[in-house]
């Protein structure tokens, strides 16, 4: 595992000291934090797989020369419209879990 310079911290504080500060040290993450991390996951996986399955599906769709956004066009368009609201919904509610593990240290 490398380690962070000393030189690179606030203060004189040596490298350890700063790596027992992380919310990821070898602790256990609250159940909420981490039902809210898999909620993510799961919403970044559903997200995926409907846009796949869409773009599969959808009659003239060619994924190398449209984004995905062009899904949310036509017919059919309201799966992909659902999917970025109820992704953009799942995104908002997780966001707090992922702040809190991602919080302090450099980077």
């Amino acid at each position: 595992m490398a380690t962070t310079p000393d030189c690179l911290m606030s203060g004189d504080q040596p490298a350890s000291s700063w790596l027992s500060q992380s919310p990821l040290n070898g602790a256990p993450l609250s159940p909420t934090t981490m039902f809210l991390l898999l909620l993510s996951l799961f919403g970044s996986l559903l997200f995926t797989i409907t846009y796949l399955i869409e773009g599969i599906t959808r009659p003239g769709y060619d994924a190398l020369r449209e984004p995905v956004s062009a899904l949310s066009l036509g017919l059919g368009g309201w799966v992909q419209q659902a999917n970025f609201i109820i992704f953009g919904l799942i995104g908002l509610c997780t966001v707090s879990a992922t702040r809190s593990v991602l919080r302090g240290g450099l980077g």
